[in-house]
């Protein structure tokens, strides 16, 4: 099992020329059972990308090649956190880092949560709204797991 470390957190920071929202370091750091816990009840245990990566390279190379973080186009100010590895991510705020919710955007859905007037997804709408922080993702998401 993978954790990322506050070496790793910055490193990401450096590759990507941004500041992590303090939330977010905060979960990585303190929340190790959790992450345990998550990647336990995943039909992939061992993949370390799945929901929340702990993969510096996997966060870094998805933002890297979705453009994220930019700021205009879709998925602005935002960060991808982790997805589903069938297409779906999650991402969270950069730009209000008092913003902890979790957002999952999914393919499935882009005609109903893309706004094509605004160039964006609609972030409030109820289908991409994943959690209202990290902690509460991963919990939902554990228990979604535990009863697939």
């Amino acid at each position: 099992m993978k954790y990322l470390n506050e070496e790793e957190l910055a490193s990401i920071e450096e590759q990507l020329n941004i500041k992590l929202p303090s939330h977010y370091k905060d979960f990585h750091l303190n929340n190790r059972a959790l992450i345990q816990e998550l990647r336990n009840s995943d039909s992939v245990p061992d993949d370390n990308s799945m929901w929340v990566s702990t993969d510096v390279g996997n966060i870094v190379e998805y933002n890297k090649f979705s453009g994220i973080p930019k700021s205009e186009g879709p998925a602005r100010n935002k960060f991808y956190i982790g997805g589903d590895g069938c297409g779906s991510s999650c991402f969270i705020d950069l730009l209000n880092s008092d913003n902890t919710k979790v957002y999952f955007v999914c393919p499935d859905d882009y005609n109903e949560i893309f706004d094509e007037q605004i160039d964006d997804f609609k972030w409030d709408s109820d289908l991409v709204l994943a959690g209202q922080n990290i902690s509460d993702f991963v919990k939902c998401q554990i228990k979604f797991n535990k009863e697939f």
